[in-house]
């Protein structure tokens, strides 16, 4: 039936049919695992392999691994791989989960197996990675060992990679066997969730056969989960740490808002002790402002008697020019804390003679002058 020319590479390769097509995938064979999906080609009589993408596990073999029809997938975990070329043949346990895709031919690591119950569930029942594990279509099966007085099992569900425990203590399994190693007597048959149990009983006088046949699926009806089989502890999980990082990114941010509220209210307390100083302008400054507001509505004061007023009558001409304006311009900047305008005071020409200047208050700062003048 099978044509294929050099086989041997599929020991101990998991099994299934997709569509009604015989696939294989892993095994081990040449002194190496291998990581191939094959299926057999009914025309050819021959086994053919899928090229596929992404990232597939380097071997799967001896691990865990399961296809999904209704997803049309494979998953796949706790793979060994083996290469008598690489680490002096030594095997090596892979706990990453994968994922394939019939869909589209990909691979792709989806998680990681953490659960510490698994872990040590797994070393104490899977020493030989030469033995697989029993998949009834739902649940990988798992006996633990070593027993405690009664036979305990475990199972994980393929597609939601849940762990349930149960335990018989109605010792309806006492003489039971699921794996067909583990015991050279009683014949195990499986198909999917249903387990036959073939007993031969021998007396002095008859032989005869005790069977039992039990629904391995129905054992973990209605029981708890333990947890999942890439389950993290919470301190050490990818969305922790994702936490931690978004938690010390937003003190840094308050830290520097408070500081910078802190600093935008000192400067607001400053301003505001500024604009009621009486260091902030001299009398003489004062004295020009409430003249101003006096002649806000008639035009200001022209330059004598801003001269006047400021004390620089006895200067020259030029002097005189200097310092009025070096004044004016010290007194704008004083007093842009009070009006919000850079020009409180300002120089325009007289309506009667564009040569001669007039002084006046600005009409968006006379209102705060005239509160700021108030006693």
């Amino acid at each position: 039936m099978d044509k294929t020319f050099y086989r041997g590479d599929n020991c101990h390769a998991y099994h299934f049919f997709r569509k009604g097509v015989l696939h294989s995938t892993g095994g081990y064979g040449f002194w190496r695992t291998n990581n191939h999906i094959i299926y057999f080609d009914e025309k050819s009589k021959e086994w053919e392999a899928y090229s596929s993408t992404g990232t597939p596990p380097q071997g799967i073999y001896g691990g865990f691994v399961a296809y999904i029809p209704e997803k049309d997938e494979l998953i796949s975990f706790m793979n060994y791989t083996h290469d008598v070329n690489v680490n002096n043949g030594t095997f090596f346990r892979d706990k990453a989960i994968y994922r394939y895709s019939f869909k589209n031919n990909k691979w792709a690591q989806i998680g990681s197996v953490y659960s510490k119950i698994f872990l040590e569930l797994f070393d104490k029942a899977n020493p030989d990675p030469h033995n697989g594990h029993y998949f009834t279509g739902k649940y990988f099966i798992m006996p633990a060992i070593p027993f405690s007085g009664f036979q305990e099992y475990y199972a994980i569900n393929a597609r939601t990679l849940e762990i349930f425990n149960f335990k018989d203590y109605a010792n309806r399994l006492t003489r039971f066997n699921i794996y067909s190693h583990e015991s050279k007597v009683i014949e195990v048959l499986r198909n999917k969730e249903l387990v036959l149990n073939i007993r031969p009983n021998q007396s002095e006088k008859v032989v005869y056969v005790d069977s039992q046949l039990e629904n391995v699926d129905a054992l973990f009806l209605n029981l708890k989960s333990v947890g999942f089989i890439n389950e993290q502890i919470w301190y050490q999980s990818e969305m922790f740490n994702w936490y931690l990082s978004l938690l010390l990114i937003a003190i840094i941010v308050w830290g520097v808002l408070k500081k910078g509220k802190s600093l935008f209210f000192k400067r607001f307390k400053y301003a505001n002790e500024l604009k009621f100083s009486g260091n902030l302008i001299n009398k003489s400054t004062i004295f020009l402002l409430k003249r101003l507001v006096d002649t806000y509505t008639t035009g200001g004061i022209d330059v004598d008697e801003t001269n006047s007023i400021l004390r620089l009558t006895t200067l020259a001409h030029d002097a005189q020019r200097y310092k009025r304006s070096a004044i004016v311009k010290e007194a704008n900047v004083k007093l842009a804390l009070l009006t919000n305008c850079h020009d409180t005071i300002q120089r325009q020409d007289s309506d009667l003679d564009r040569r001669q200047k007039r002084y006046m208050i600005n009409s968006l700062a006379i209102n705060a002058v005239k509160d700021f003048l108030k006693p």
